[in-house]
């Protein structure tokens, strides 16, 4: 089964949550308006440690007024995890039109959404879309921050395919270990090894 996290755009009533509901078997939307990756980590960590098990999760919060952190993008992929799902793929948001800026802060919604995809990428976790869908111009609110239903359909549509594929619900390894503690446990593998291989050393030529 696939449950979708995100905000607006993920909840279940939304064009873009229903045209994958449409297509794809077993498919829950619980996307919350206003949403981000920081409200998310308060919920899961509020919720039981059984919530989402045996579930393949996809997360899409394309950034709100703020981009997140990789290191948060990490923490709810971990968290998620923690509490049974078999995977968690994230969803890159799509690449804004140059000149559409969020009439809230009148900032290009591109600098966002774009930074959003960087954190991700970054985080090291798993990506359904490595290739961003280019939106148009006319698939983009007024507002300048949410799809229109055309754009939404055209995202989910870019989606599904990938949905259907094997690789989509393979399972996702927590990332708690660091990069130099891998380092590490490595060199000590290495010089087992060795040692190992010098007393076979000795034993033979005594």
């Amino acid at each position: 089964m696939y449950v979708l996290l995100g905000s607006s755009t993920s909840d279940a009533s939304s064009p873009f949550s229903r045209r994958v509901r449409n297509a794809v078997p077993d498919f829950e939307a619980r996307g919350i308006s206003g949403a981000s990756v920081s409200s998310w980590i308060a919920k899961v960590r509020s919720e039981p440690s059984t919530t989402y098990r045996g579930q393949n999760v996809l997360v899409y919060l394309p950034g709100q007024m703020s981009v997140p952190f990789a290191t948060g993008v990490r923490t709810l992929t971990d968290l998620v995890l923690a509490r049974g799902a078999t995977s968690v793929q994230w969803v890159l948001p799509p690449k804004f039109p140059a000149g559409v800026k969020m009439n809230s802060t009148n900032t290009d919604r591109e600098q966002i959404t774009g930074s959003t995809s960087a954190a991700i990428l970054a985080a090291g976790v798993g990506v359904l879309n490595r290739s961003r869908l280019i939106l148009r111009a006319v698939e983009v609110t007024s507002d300048g921050v949410h799809l229109t239903v055309a754009g939404q359909h055209r995202l989910a549509d870019s989606l599904i395919p990938l949905l259907s594929a094997p690789a989509a619900i393979s399972p996702t390894a927590p990332s708690l270990i660091s990069p130099s503690t891998l380092a590490g446990g490595g060199f000590i593998t290495l010089m087992g090894v060795l040692a190992g291989a010098y007393g076979v050393y000795l034993l033979l030529n005594r």
